[in-house]
């Protein structure tokens, strides 16, 4: 059942629309992190991986957007799921500016922002009018692969204590190393 949003109140499209910038956000964060770890092929390449799988999420809400009816898109917003993506987006930008110091940062960080955005994706799929379909296909790309990734990395590059030794190389805040 479509539920008409109350004059002023965030629509579905509106939280889609918010859900994409802080996708595009996570994408430039580990778009920096390759850079920052450059010195390290193999951990350049696994930040490499999240930004595109980041991409790839971006591309599955731009079509889920685009393929809603205009009611759809009409319906109200979480509030809670819209403030939660609103703060998460907030947190990267402000992440952005600082300085990581070593991978253990990074990777803290990034695991930390992975899960909060699982909660809130799923508060939104929950609640809004996406396809089975569409469902099933965010869930594989938040959880399947990109969480499988942040899990292994341990194994594939070592523990905490490795990654503390690890040192960000500067970054100079632009696309590209």
């Amino acid at each position: 059942m479509n539920i008409p949003p109350v004059s002023g109140q965030k629509t579905f499209a509106d939280i889609l629309a918010l859900a994409i910038e802080t996708e595009t956000r996570a994408r430039d964060l580990y778009e920096a992190l390759t850079c920052m770890f450059a010195h390290v092929p193999g951990v350049a390449a696994f930040w490499t991986g999240l930004k595109e799988d980041e991409q790839h999420h971006i591309s599955i809400l731009r079509d889920v957007l685009e393929h809603l009816s205009s009611e759809e898109k009409r319906n109200p917003a979480d509030k809670t799921a819209w403030t939660k993506l609103e703060e998460t987006k907030l947190t990267i930008s402000r992440r952005l500016d600082k300085r990581f110091l070593t991978l253990d940062d990074a990777y803290e960080f990034s695991h930390e922002l992975e899960y909060s955005e699982i909660n809130i994706i799923f508060k939104m799929l929950v609640i809004g009018p996406v396809s089975a379909g569409k469902t099933v296909e965010i869930i594989d790309a938040n959880i399947c692969d990109h969480q499988q990734k942040l899990i292994d990395f341990a194994k594939n590059f070592g523990g905490r204590a490795w990654r503390q030794t690890i040192v960000a190389q500067p970054w100079t805040g632009k696309t590209g190393c």
